[in-house]
């Protein structure tokens, strides 16, 4: 879903950016600012998705990796951030992970969280904190595009979003 994400996203802004981290105890998998479908799609074939057993994750580590100088960010872009996960990061971690997204949202930057499994309360508060949106992860695929489109573009496009998703969708036969 996350490449047809960037492939409609090429259609709509062409100028868009793409970055993406994986995390667990701690964030690795970075892919960099960027633009290209096949940078993407490769970043997203090496993501090996486990149990690690331990429910807290680096939330925050992935959060100050994306959020770094050095992800690539331009000045006068629209800067967005999806945390995307199902656990909180360490209790000990959180008061970091909040201050670091209000931080950032004073910058200009919009931090929002997609739940998986459910709501995962430290995760909605980061994103409060980052000027941002918590969201739980639809049911179906064109719920799932409409939301990540929902946080990318603002929630008073929703209805527009979720018809344009399912269209999509539909025209290159998905």
């Amino acid at each position: 879903e996350l490449v047809l994400l960037n492939r409609i996203l090429d259609d709509l802004v062409s100028d868009h950016r793409v970055g993406l981290i994986t995390y667990d105890d701690r964030a690795h998998g970075i892919l960099g600012l960027g633009r290209g479908q096949r940078r993407l799609r490769e970043a997203l074939a090496e993501i090996e998705t486990r149990g690690g057993g331990d429910v807290p994750e680096g939330v925050d580590k992935a959060l100050a990796g994306a959020l770094s100088p050095n992800a690539g960010w331009r000045p006068e872009a629209e800067r967005v951030v999806v945390i995307v996960g199902d656990a909180p990061p360490r209790a000990s971690d959180q008061a970091a992970a909040v201050q670091l997204a209000s931080a950032k949202a004073r910058e200009g930057f919009r931090i929002h969280a997609v739940m998986c499994r459910g709501r995962v309360q430290q995760l909605a508060e980061i994103a409060r904190a980052g000027g941002g949106t918590a969201v739980e992860l639809g049911a179906d695929a064109s719920t799932l595009l409409a939301q990540f489109f929902e946080l990318v573009f603002g929630e008073r496009y929703r209805e527009q979003l979720l018809r344009f998703t399912k269209t999509y969708r539909g025209l290159v036969g998905l």
